[in-house]
């Protein structure tokens, strides 16, 4: 009998060594990409953003705040959108290398996207860039 055997009721079982380190199941993801909505967006932004210029103020100061006024309002309807997108698109581009040295299970890209619809554009995107920075410190099963 060796020195790592274990007697339990008459029989013989074999120690198992115990895995310290956790290695998650994360498969690539790499989503089909569509480009034509985002560049189609982007066109409708510039167009309605031209037509704005052209809008006769008095002041010039009117014009810039009816502009950044415009682009907010803008980019907050469509902020989840494109964030997710940017994500897909990280996913497309970036190395298998890159993408394997995830410790958590969903992975850190996949974390931002959860994260994103479940709380929205501003405290989805905080939730992400905070478990981004925890990668590497830790390891686990990690939901938003």
């Amino acid at each position: 009998m060796e020195d790592k055997d274990i007697i339990v009721e008459g029989y013989i079982e074999k120690e198992t060594p115990l895995v310290e380190e956790f290695i998650p199941h994360n498969p690539l993801n790499r989503p089909k990409m569509h480009y034509t909505k985002p560049i189609i967006a982007l066109l409708v932004y510039i167009v309605q953003f031209a037509l704005i210029c052209f809008i006769p103020y008095d002041a010039w100061w009117l014009t810039l705040i009816t502009l950044v006024a415009y682009s907010a309002v803008y980019f907050a309807v469509i902020a989840k959108r494109t964030i997710i997108w940017m994500v897909h698109l990280y996913q497309n581009l970036a190395s298998d290398e890159t993408r394997k040295k995830c410790v958590f299970e969903p992975s850190c890209s996949e974390y931002m996207i959860l994260a994103v619809q479940k709380y929205g554009v501003i405290k989805g995107v905080c939730k992400g860039i905070n478990r981004l920075h925890r990668c590497g410190l830790e390891r686990g099963v990690d939901y938003p």
